[in-house]
């Protein structure tokens, strides 16, 4: 009973931040302040885009995620996520290049806002959701060469820089987003599908 009363509240509180932020202001303000804090995974495959594409082959992404909301003082989620990023080499690039490895692992640590749209329809909790967050990245980026090219191996190494935007549909603790990110200056496009659960709330 109390899990499903949590459920109903993380329900409540996601429809109320969907109506005020996209509706026209009411006369009188709301009667009651909804907050929540909640704790999501995230999971998905990650394709690289643009010339990321040339060098490397389809990767997957890993997310903790920590949310906030307080209907008092703003109309949409603050989050926060560290993750996962790992992309292997493309075979058709080892083939036409001198390289014999490649691959790409980032750390993302991103700090963004989520907003919820009115539900899709009256008969099911589904809402429409909105998100863009920007990055601090640890990066590794390792080469490795065929000996006969006389080539040292390279592995970079840094703190770089970007951003990520996704839209989707949600139930709030279930939730699909399609995901596009930019990092150190490359590109991947992606799906997560995500698992959120309530820490707090309250209406």
């Amino acid at each position: 009973m109390r899990g499903r009363k949590a459920l109903t509240t993380v329900a409540a509180i996601a429809t109320m931040l969907a109506t005020t932020a996209f509706a026209d202001p009411p006369e009188t303000p709301p009667a009651s302040r909804a907050q929540g804090a909640f704790f999501g995974v995230n999971l998905g495959p990650r394709l690289p885009v643009g010339l990321f594409a040339n060098q490397a082959s389809i990767g997957g992404a890993m997310d903790l995620e920590l949310s906030y909301t307080d209907t008092d003082f703003f109309p949409f989620f603050l989050y926060g996520r560290i993750g996962y990023r790992y992309f292997p080499g493309d075979q058709e690039y080892y083939q036409s290049t001198d390289h014999t490895h490649f691959s790409a692992s980032y750390i993302p640590v991103q700090l963004g806002i989520r907003s919820f749209f009115e539900p899709i329809t009256s008969e099911f909790f589904l809402l429409p959701v909105v998100e863009a967050s920007g990055s601090a990245i640890l990066y590794q980026e390792l080469r490795q060469y065929d000996p006969l090219s006389g080539k040292a191996d390279d592995n970079d190494e840094g703190i770089g820089y970007g951003f990520s935007i996704g839209v989707g549909a949600s139930m709030y603790v279930l939730e699909a987003v399609v995901i596009y990110e930019f990092f150190n200056g490359n590109q991947a496009a992606g799906f997560d599908l995500r698992a959120r659960i309530p820490l707090y709330v309250s209406l």
